[in-house]
């Protein structure tokens, strides 16, 4: 068997197995900061999460694995952004899974569903590939890994990269994507991270976490306003291809959202204006799909 190490820890989130279980504890010790109406009640079923070092975000992502803490799933697909650039030799891909059969993390071992990846793989060679190079370089998907070995010990996953080139045909592929997935496996998990904002002035970061909650709320479609920058988070196309999904969509619920560590509920707050636009900020949200 071949595992992956770890390549962002120390960076992301903690390398010790003591303090990594600790924060993991705690997460499932706090499964009862939610309502019930704010978790997940049936599978398939999706989650959006950040991406940033969990001394800003754990909070958040405690959030997501109380929504998530009375499913049973059979896969969990973690869908995360590439943020750096797809090299010449490997485009017109844009869709990358690692080739090992699992990952290491600091409190064991968490598997790769290396089935899934194969059927990718199979049935979607124009757009999908298996290159570890992106995972070296991205740690979106792997600071999760700790947390899904702690809240669902055992369940495979699938790790995904994309850029984050956005139009309709390539979200409908995502979508179609994902939908072989389920088509193998209904009890799936699908997990997002991604931003509320880009990192930028306060100002504008506040418009674009609200533009894409408003539009997240309602599940509408995203790539407009990703076009025209009213919204400007990473993700969006995961995000797109998830609500192009054949099941029945009532939005996503915001369970919080929050700018330098601090969390605020349901709305985004109104901020201090003061030097406004003269300090970058990213806004991350962890949200539910109804």
């Amino acid at each position: 068997m071949q595992l992956r190490n770890p390549e962002h820890h120390d960076i992301f989130y903690p390398s010790d197995s003591q303090t990594v279980r600790q924060l993991c504890d705690m997460a499932s010790e706090r499964a009862d900061d939610l309502p019930m109406n704010c978790q997940a009640a049936r599978l398939p079923a999706a989650l959006l999460a950040p991406h940033a070092a969990w001394q800003w975000v754990l909070p958040q992502l405690r959030q997501v694995l109380a929504a998530a803490r009375t499913l049973q799933p059979k896969l969990i697909v973690l869908l995360a952004p590439l943020h750096g650039q797809v090299v010449l030799s490997d485009r017109p891909k844009t869709v990358f899974m690692p080739s090992q059969d699992g990952a290491t993390t600091p409190i064991g071992m968490l598997p790769f569903a290396c089935a899934e990846r194969d059927s990718i793989v199979g049935r979607f060679p124009a757009i999908a590939s298996v290159e570890d190079s992106y995972f070296t370089e991205e740690p979106a998907a792997e600071l999760f890994f700790p947390l899904l070995v702690s809240a669902f010990p055992g369940v495979p996953a699938l790790p995904l990269l994309a850029d984050d080139s956005c139009n309709a045909a390539r979200t409908r592929e995502l979508s179609e994507l994902l939908l072989s997935l389920l088509e193998r496996e209904a009890e799936t998990l699908f997990i997002v991270t991604a931003n509320m904002s880009e990192e930028t002035n306060r100002r504008r970061a506040l418009e674009q976490a609200r533009s894409l909650e408003s539009l997240l709320g309602r599940g509408k479609p995203l790539l407009d306003a990703k076009a025209k920058g009213t919204i400007g988070g990473c993700g969006v196309p995961w995000l797109d291809a998830i609500e192009r999904l054949p099941w029945k969509s009532n939005g996503w619920m915001m369970l919080s959202t929050t700018d330098d560590g601090k969390t605020f509920h349901t709305e985004v707050p109104e901020q201090d204006t003061e030097n406004d636009d003269k300090r970058s900020v990213v806004w991350h949200g962890a949200a539910l799909h109804r």
